[in-house]
């Protein structure tokens, strides 16, 4: 049954309410994942020692998949898994047409009761990518390293209950390092990515090894930096093709997956139609130049400054 499922992504987004294809990316192992994922971590990321499952995380999702959305992405540390098991499950829609990505850090003390713990959270058996959420970690922080956890991930990977295995967050020095133990090398790597932190480098080592990018909080540029140089050419960009602003900064976006979010029906909406959006060759420029003239990293700042 799984072998089926690398050609449903995709052509199956199309629903009548959105009518819109999202398109299909694949893994150098030819599985096929849809380019743009609901992210359940940023706002959705509970604090604390709340426990309860959110209710208004449940709907938003269901509203997602009405909408067309087929591709969920969460982690053990955004404690958001619960909900889109209950998501999934509630839209009565077969889970073998969706792709969940979940990553393992915060309980990545112990890889395979972290595995068992995400999949009873998300209420299935396997699933379809699973990541290393960082590599900020050794022996000495959390008893293990990356080189045990990732040779966990391949035997999970061997036994299938994986179907793509990656990681998050890894440098370009993070990946060199993997050739020394990988047998298996990570078949995506999920960073943040938008005009002001736009690391080519990263991105085109990432791409001779065969690695996916995927992007996280691609909209960094409306919603973290009121003012900033970017501004002007997108705003330009999208009263010329009469999109929101957003929706350029996903069409421009250089990853082949894009993960983002929204409460916001008529937002999922539009984040959905960037997929179709076509900017200009000169659109495209004038954001990465208008986008190095500022550098502003959102997530794990004290960690990318620190770790060697």
């Amino acid at each position: 049954m799984i072998k089926t499922l690398s050609f449903i992504f995709i052509l199956y987004a199309c629903t009548a309410l959105a009518k819109v294809v999202v398109p299909g990316v694949t893994f150098r192992n030819g599985v096929v994942a849809p380019k743009l994922a609901f992210g359940t971590g940023t706002s959705w990321h509970k604090k604390g020692n709340d426990t309860d499952i959110s209710r208004e995380l449940v709907e938003s999702l269901k509203q997602a998949i009405s909408l067309g959305y087929r591709h969920f992405d969460t982690a053990d540390g955004y404690e958001t898994e619960r909900e889109v098991g209950v998501a999934i499950a509630e839209s009565g829609i077969p889970r073998e047409q969706f792709f969940i990505t979940t990553k393992v850090y915060k309980y990545v003390r112990d890889p395979a009761a972290a595995l068992a713990r995400s999949l009873k959270n998300l209420n299935t058996t396997y699933l379809d990518m699973y990541l290393i959420h960082c590599p900020f970690f050794n022996k000495t922080t959390h008893g293990i390293d990356v080189k045990d956890v990732w040779l966990h991930m391949e035997k999970v990977y061997a036994q299938k209950v994986a179907r793509v295995i990656g990681v998050s967050n890894f440098r370009f020095q993070d990946l060199n390092r993997m050739f020394e133990y990988a047998s298996v090398f990570p078949m995506n790597n999920q960073f943040e990515l938008h005009p002001y932190l736009q690391d080519l480098r990263l991105i085109e080592f990432s791409r001779r090894l065969g690695v996916i990018v995927e992007a996280y909080s691609p909209l960094t540029s409306l919603t973290h930096v009121k003012d900033g140089p970017v501004n002007g050419v997108v705003n330009k960009a999208a009263a010329t093709h009469q999109v929101s602003a957003g929706e350029v900064l996903l069409a421009w976006n250089p990853a082949e997956i894009v993960v983002t979010t929204s409460h916001n029906k008529k937002h999922q909406e539009e984040m959905l139609n960037s997929v179709n959006l076509k900017l200009t060759q000169e659109e495209i420029m004038d954001i990465y130049q208008e986008g190095s003239k500022l550098t502003y990293r959102g997530f794990w700042k004290k960690e990318f400054e620190e770790w060697p």
